[in-house]
This record gives C-alpha cells, structure tokens and sequence, in this order.
C-alpha cells in the first residue's frame, strides 16, 4: 500500500513542507476501499491529492471472520515528506 501510494503521489509544488494526514476508509467483503474521508488533513492540496491516489489504489484483500469475508474499519497516518 506505501509503494503504491509513494508512486503515484504527486507532491504539491507550492508547499515546502512535510506531514502527516490522517485517513479513515473501510475494506469491504470484496476487497474495495469505500466511505474514504481524511480524519485530520493539512491542507486542501494535500488532501485532496491523498484522496486521488488512495481512490487509485487496486483492490485488497478483504478481511475475514471465521472464514468469511467482512467489512473492516481503518484508520491510517500517512506522513508526507518532501524528497
């Protein structure tokens, strides 16, 4: 998930600083990120550019309950950095 979002994060060129957002989205039973929102973000560019890589993002696998697939809840910091 990282690599992917590292790729395909495109840094907004007017900002010259790092941080870290945090984003809260579900795992549904097949694998799709759903109900995506930022928990705590920086500012709109930021935000908006995480929510445009993370909608990207190909499916996961989805987690299980006694050998059934079920909705999971996460809640993830992401610390953005300029290189």
């Amino acid at each position: 998930m990282l690599d992917f979002f590292i790729k395909n994060f495109n840094y907004p060129s007017e900002i010259d600083a790092c941080c870290k957002i945090y984003v809260e989205f579900i795992i549904d039973t097949t694998g799709a990120m759903t109900n995506l929102k930022i928990v705590r973000g920086l500012q709109e560019d930021f935000d908006n550019e995480t929510i445009r890589v993370l909608k990207m993002m190909p499916n996961w696998v989805p987690g299980k309950c006694n050998g059934i697939p079920v909705n999971v809840k996460y809640v993830i910091p992401l610390r953005i950095e300029l290189n």
